[in-house]
């Protein structure tokens, strides 16, 4: 890889990282591994992460007329 392309590239990765708000979610899974300390890190990530696919609350608003 020469130097354009490698510019090019941690441009692209860093845009991807920005766009999607990674780094906000590697602090998160990194704060939750050091304060629980599991013995099996990967599947505390992999628990941690489906737990909260499913804790969303949803607001519904609006006026029921009969």
């Amino acid at each position: 890889m020469d130097r354009s392309e490698k510019v090019h590239y941690e441009e692209t990765v860093s845009e991807y990282l920005e766009k999607k708000q990674l780094p906000e979610y590697f602090e998160l899974l990194t704060r939750q591994l050091v304060l629980n300390q599991p013995d099996d890190p990967a599947q505390f990530l992999i628990d941690f992460l489906q737990t909260r696919r499913y804790a969303r609350i949803i607001f519904i608003t609006g006026i029921v007329e009969d």
